[in-house]
């Protein structure tokens, strides 16, 4: 899907961190598929880096990728990864 999304953007993808940085691109500009697909990326690398990006996604959408960047953000709590008062008190 990366490559994909890649192509669509007119820029190729590189390993590592440029590759990453385009996933939270993704995130942030890609249709609703390429936004599910950034957020299991994420949930998968759990990143400590990326809890604004998710948590700006899921403040600006509703149905299943509101919940979805929720359930990521509450896997990164258990995880260990500190997240702003907002995002553990629900607040809007």
């Amino acid at each position: 899907w990366l490559i994909n999304y890649a192509t669509r953007v007119g820029t190729t993808v590189a390993p590592g961190d440029p590759a990453d940085k385009l996933v939270v691109k993704a995130l942030m500009n890609g249709s609703q598929d390429e936004v599910l697909n950034a957020l299991d990326y994420l949930r998968i690398k759990c990143d400590a880096d990326t809890v604004s990006d998710i948590f700006s996604v899921y403040s600006n959408n509703t149905g299943d990728i509101k919940d979805i960047a929720y359930y990521v953000l509450w896997l990164m709590l258990i995880a260990g990864i500190t997240l702003p008062t907002a995002v553990r008190y629900n607040i809007e």
